[in-house]
């Protein structure tokens, strides 16, 4: 803890970002339960919003001006390793905004000069994923389209060649088309329900610019327009049934 508490403040702060994450993180693993049976323990699941719920409170004080509870926080990301530990991956600690930072990692073709640690750039994730989740739980109602395969051109275009054989691997068993689309139209009231415990954008944004903390794709290199792009290129990376992902099943 002595070393803990002498790191930089943007460092822990870009810790408490990734846990707070979870609002996104555990909403995914729920849903993606709902609709597909993905496998889903809720003792698992209780430790990571538990971990959650330390954070808040640690990120709460924060902001108010409290000393740093750095003991709490250190806790807090224990418990969320926990979680993989017991489950063998990262369900229930790691979402679609958790691919922001994957897609910051990799560098694909019009995201070149994103940059960032893991925690400021999950923070700008988790404030995306919380908008375009919010956006969609605005419809009372969805329409749902059969599953295609990823564009093919397309995926080579966005992660040319260095990266699109890597994409193609991934993909080739396209959790998308292990369950019939029309469940996610079934599931919408509860889904909107999950949606709805999830901060919003704005709120995570008010307490993020309070702590100094990342939370526009600006601040890690990304251009605030590719939004969109961002949202699409980042759910490709990784084989892992999210909302994000889900919304190539959803017609707008």
């Amino acid at each position: 803890l002595d070393i803990v508490k002498g790191a930089p403040m943007w460092l822990n702060i870009s810790g408490v970002q990734d846990i707070l994450s979870k609002h996104c993180s555990i909403a995914d693993w729920k849903i993606a339960h709902l609709v597909s049976g993905e496998y889903f323990c809720q003792k698992v699941c209780d430790m990571a919003q538990e971990a959650l719920d330390v954070m808040v409170k640690c990120a709460n004080d924060l902001r108010d001006g409290k000393p740093a509870d750095f003991e709490a926080m250190a806790y807090a990301q224990m418990m969320s390793g926990l979680t993989m530990q017991i489950l063998n991956h990262s369900r229930a600690a790691s979402g679609a905004e958790h691919l922001i930072a994957h897609l910051v990692e990799m560098k694909p073709k019009g995201f070149e000069n994103a940059n960032g640690i893991h925690g400021r750039c999950v923070g700008v994730g988790t404030v995306l994923c919380a908008e375009e989740y919010h956006r969609l739980a605005e419809k009372e109602t969805i329409e749902v389209k059969p599953f295609e395969a990823l564009d093919p051109a397309w995926v080579e275009e966005v992660f040319t060649e260095r990266l699109s054989a890597g994409v193609f691997k991934e993909n080739e068993n396209d959790v998308l088309a292990t369950f019939p689309a029309e469940n996610l139209k079934e599931k919408w009231p509860e889904i909107r329900a999950l949606i709805a415990k999830i901060p919003t954008a704005e709120e995570l944004i008010e307490l993020f610019k309070a702590l100094d903390a990342a939370y526009q794709l600006e601040d890690i290199g990304i251009d605030n327009s590719m939004k969109r792009e961002a949202l699409d290129v980042s759910a490709a990376i990784r084989n892992r049934l999210t909302l994000n992902r889900m919304r190539r099943l959803i017609a707008e």
